[in-house]
Protein backbone atom coordinates (compact mmCIF):
# COMPACT_ATOMS: atom_id res chain seq x y z
CA UNK A 1 0.00 0.00 0.00
CA UNK A 2 1.51 3.11 -1.45
CA UNK A 3 0.46 6.10 1.06
CA UNK A 4 0.95 9.55 -0.49
CA UNK A 5 1.23 12.71 1.82
CA UNK A 6 1.04 16.39 0.21
CA UNK A 7 3.20 18.66 2.59
CA UNK A 8 2.02 22.35 1.80
CA UNK A 9 4.26 25.12 2.38
CA UNK A 10 3.47 27.28 5.60
CA UNK A 11 1.99 30.67 3.45
CA UNK A 12 3.70 34.03 4.24
CA UNK A 13 2.53 37.70 3.57
CA UNK A 14 4.02 40.76 2.77
CA UNK A 15 2.37 44.32 2.55
CA UNK A 16 2.93 47.32 1.11
CA UNK A 17 2.94 50.18 2.47
CA UNK A 18 4.41 48.68 6.01
CA UNK A 19 3.31 51.69 7.76
CA UNK A 20 0.93 54.41 6.84
CA UNK A 21 0.75 58.31 7.47
CA UNK A 22 -2.64 59.14 6.68
CA UNK A 23 -4.75 62.37 7.12
CA UNK A 24 -8.25 62.29 9.57
CA UNK A 25 -10.35 61.44 6.77
CA UNK A 26 -8.52 59.39 4.24
CA UNK A 27 -8.07 55.93 3.06
CA UNK A 28 -6.02 53.05 3.64
CA UNK A 29 -4.46 51.36 0.67
CA UNK A 30 -2.37 48.32 1.81
CA UNK A 31 -1.90 46.01 -0.84
CA UNK A 32 -0.78 42.41 0.44
CA UNK A 33 0.95 39.75 -1.21
CA UNK A 34 2.28 35.78 -0.86
CA UNK A 35 4.64 34.09 -2.84
CA UNK A 36 2.26 31.21 -2.16
CA UNK A 37 -0.24 30.52 -4.74
CA UNK A 38 -4.11 30.29 -3.59
CA UNK A 39 -2.92 32.08 -0.10
CA UNK A 40 -5.66 34.18 1.28
CA UNK A 41 -5.60 36.75 4.16
CA UNK A 42 -7.50 37.59 7.35
CA UNK A 43 -6.98 40.84 9.52
CA UNK A 44 -7.67 42.44 13.29
CA UNK A 45 -7.73 45.46 14.58
CA UNK A 46 -5.81 46.98 17.42
CA UNK A 47 -4.29 49.51 18.92
CA UNK A 48 -6.22 52.99 19.62
CA UNK A 49 -9.49 52.11 17.89
CA UNK A 50 -11.79 53.74 20.46
CA UNK A 51 -10.40 57.08 19.05
CA UNK A 52 -10.54 56.21 15.51
CA UNK A 53 -13.80 55.62 13.26
CA UNK A 54 -13.74 53.24 10.34
CA UNK A 55 -11.28 49.95 10.98
CA UNK A 56 -12.64 46.80 10.96
CA UNK A 57 -11.23 43.40 11.02
CA UNK A 58 -11.90 41.06 8.47
CA UNK A 59 -12.38 37.30 8.72
CA UNK A 60 -13.25 35.92 5.35
CA UNK A 61 -13.84 36.87 2.03
CA UNK A 62 -11.10 39.63 2.34
CA UNK A 63 -9.10 39.74 -0.27
CA UNK A 64 -5.66 41.36 -1.22
CA UNK A 65 -6.03 45.08 -0.22
CA UNK A 66 -7.30 46.82 2.79
CA UNK A 67 -9.37 49.88 2.03
CA UNK A 68 -10.89 51.78 4.81
CA UNK A 69 -11.29 55.38 5.27
CA UNK A 70 -10.33 56.22 8.62
CA UNK A 71 -11.21 59.15 10.80
CA UNK A 72 -10.78 60.44 14.38
CA UNK A 73 -13.44 60.24 16.80
CA UNK A 74 -14.93 63.68 17.33
CA UNK A 75 -12.93 65.66 20.31
CA UNK A 76 -9.43 63.80 19.03
CA UNK A 77 -7.09 66.31 18.40
CA UNK A 78 -3.86 64.51 18.40
CA UNK A 79 -2.12 61.43 16.21
CA UNK A 80 -3.76 57.92 16.79
CA UNK A 81 -2.07 54.68 15.62
CA UNK A 82 -3.84 51.45 14.79
CA UNK A 83 -2.68 48.08 13.92
CA UNK A 84 -3.78 45.53 11.61
CA UNK A 85 -2.53 42.27 11.87
CA UNK A 86 -2.88 40.15 8.71
CA UNK A 87 -3.04 36.43 8.66
CA UNK A 88 -1.77 34.54 5.35
CA UNK A 89 -3.75 31.25 5.18
CA UNK A 90 -3.66 28.32 2.24
CA UNK A 91 -3.12 27.04 0.19
CA UNK A 92 -6.77 24.47 -0.03
CA UNK A 93 -7.81 22.52 1.26
CA UNK A 94 -5.04 22.16 3.72
CA UNK A 95 -5.34 25.99 4.87
CA UNK A 96 -2.36 26.18 7.26
CA UNK A 97 -2.29 29.38 8.81
CA UNK A 98 1.22 31.68 8.45
CA UNK A 99 2.65 33.97 10.96
CA UNK A 100 0.73 37.29 10.92
CA UNK A 101 2.32 40.40 10.20
CA UNK A 102 1.35 43.93 11.89
CA UNK A 103 0.57 46.70 9.64
CA UNK A 104 0.87 50.13 11.22
CA UNK A 105 -1.32 53.31 10.43
CA UNK A 106 -1.16 56.22 12.28
CA UNK A 107 -3.97 58.58 11.48
CA UNK A 108 -3.46 62.69 12.13
CA UNK A 109 -5.74 65.24 12.76
CA UNK A 110 -7.17 67.79 10.42
CA UNK A 111 -5.90 71.02 12.02
CA UNK A 112 -8.71 74.28 12.61
CA UNK A 113 -7.46 77.87 12.78
CA UNK A 114 -8.64 80.70 14.93
CA UNK A 115 -7.25 84.34 13.55
CA UNK A 116 -7.80 87.03 16.59
CA UNK A 117 -8.93 89.52 15.75
CA UNK A 118 -10.79 88.44 12.34
CA UNK A 119 -11.45 92.26 11.64
CA UNK A 120 -9.02 95.06 13.27
CA UNK A 121 -7.83 98.39 11.72
CA UNK A 122 -4.53 100.49 12.11
CA UNK A 123 -3.45 103.35 10.63
CA UNK A 124 -0.74 103.64 7.98
CA UNK A 125 2.41 102.70 8.89
CA UNK A 126 1.65 100.71 11.95
CA UNK A 127 2.17 96.46 12.24
CA UNK A 128 -0.42 94.25 12.12
CA UNK A 129 -1.09 92.12 15.26
CA UNK A 130 -3.28 89.01 14.68
CA UNK A 131 -2.72 85.94 16.76
CA UNK A 132 -3.11 82.86 15.26
CA UNK A 133 -4.37 79.89 17.07
CA UNK A 134 -5.80 75.90 16.78
CA UNK A 135 -6.93 73.69 18.60
CA UNK A 136 -4.84 70.85 17.13
CA UNK A 137 -1.10 70.85 19.05
CA UNK A 138 1.74 71.89 16.97
CA UNK A 139 -0.01 73.45 13.76
CA UNK A 140 1.34 76.14 11.99
CA UNK A 141 -0.15 78.50 9.05
CA UNK A 142 0.21 79.88 6.16
CA UNK A 143 -1.51 83.03 4.68
CA UNK A 144 -2.14 84.82 1.18
CA UNK A 145 -2.76 88.36 1.54
CA UNK A 146 -4.28 91.23 -1.11
CA UNK A 147 -4.88 94.37 -0.93
CA UNK A 148 -8.52 96.33 -2.02
CA UNK A 149 -6.70 99.03 -4.03
CA UNK A 150 -3.51 100.36 -5.60
CA UNK A 151 -2.64 102.73 -2.36
CA UNK A 152 -1.73 99.97 -0.21
CA UNK A 153 1.83 98.43 0.55
CA UNK A 154 3.44 96.60 3.26
CA UNK A 155 1.44 92.73 2.86
CA UNK A 156 2.82 90.29 2.13
CA UNK A 157 1.97 86.40 1.19
CA UNK A 158 3.63 83.31 3.56
CA UNK A 159 4.60 80.81 2.18
CA UNK A 160 6.52 78.54 4.67
CA UNK A 161 4.13 77.85 7.37
CA UNK A 162 4.98 79.16 10.65
CA UNK A 163 3.17 79.83 14.18
CA UNK A 164 2.19 83.44 14.05
CA UNK A 165 1.34 85.92 14.42
CA UNK A 166 0.51 88.31 11.16
CA UNK A 167 2.64 91.15 11.82
CA UNK A 168 3.04 93.55 8.78
CA UNK A 169 3.38 97.33 8.83
CA UNK A 170 0.90 98.66 6.36
CA UNK A 171 0.91 101.71 4.49
CA UNK A 172 -2.26 103.32 2.78
CA UNK A 173 -0.69 106.35 0.44
CA UNK A 174 -4.39 106.97 -0.38
CA UNK A 175 -6.66 109.62 1.41
CA UNK A 176 -9.28 107.30 1.89
CA UNK A 177 -9.77 103.59 4.59
CA UNK A 178 -8.88 100.31 2.49
CA UNK A 179 -8.55 96.79 3.71
CA UNK A 180 -6.06 93.88 3.40
CA UNK A 181 -7.31 90.61 3.20
CA UNK A 182 -5.70 87.92 5.06
CA UNK A 183 -6.43 84.15 3.97
CA UNK A 184 -5.12 81.77 6.68
CA UNK A 185 -4.08 78.26 6.30
CA UNK A 186 -3.76 75.78 8.92
CA UNK A 187 -1.21 73.28 8.78
CA UNK A 188 -0.13 70.12 10.65
CA UNK A 189 2.86 67.86 9.55
CA UNK A 190 3.89 64.56 11.02
CA UNK A 191 6.68 62.99 9.51
CA UNK A 192 5.65 62.66 5.81
CA UNK A 193 1.88 63.53 6.47
CA UNK A 194 0.87 67.27 6.00
CA UNK A 195 -2.67 67.77 6.76
CA UNK A 196 -3.91 71.04 5.96
CA UNK A 197 -7.66 72.38 7.24
CA UNK A 198 -9.84 74.73 5.76
CA UNK A 199 -8.66 78.54 5.93
CA UNK A 200 -10.12 81.24 7.47
CA UNK A 201 -10.08 84.76 7.01
CA UNK A 202 -8.70 88.12 8.62
CA UNK A 203 -9.58 91.46 6.95
CA UNK A 204 -7.37 94.62 8.01
CA UNK A 205 -8.37 97.96 7.81
CA UNK A 206 -5.89 100.94 6.99
CA UNK A 207 -6.62 103.91 7.46
CA UNK A 208 -4.93 106.81 5.94
CA UNK A 209 -2.79 109.14 8.00
CA UNK A 210 -4.45 112.55 7.39
CA UNK A 211 -3.04 115.78 6.15
CA UNK A 212 -4.00 118.73 7.21
CA UNK A 213 -3.54 121.92 5.13
CA UNK A 214 -4.14 125.73 6.11
CA UNK A 215 -5.17 128.32 3.67
CA UNK A 216 -3.63 131.13 3.41
CA UNK A 217 -0.60 129.68 4.35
Amino acid sequence: TIVVITVNPTPTATATPTVNLLCSGDATSIAINSPQAGTIFTWTVSGATGNVVGESACASNCGNLITQTLSLAVGITTPQTITYTITPVGPAPSNCAGTPINVDVTINPVPDATATPVNSSVCSGVATNIALSSSVAGTLFTWTASGSNGNLSGFSNQITPVAGPISQVLTNSGTSSATVTYVITPVFTNGAATCTGTPVTAVVTVNPIPVVTATPN
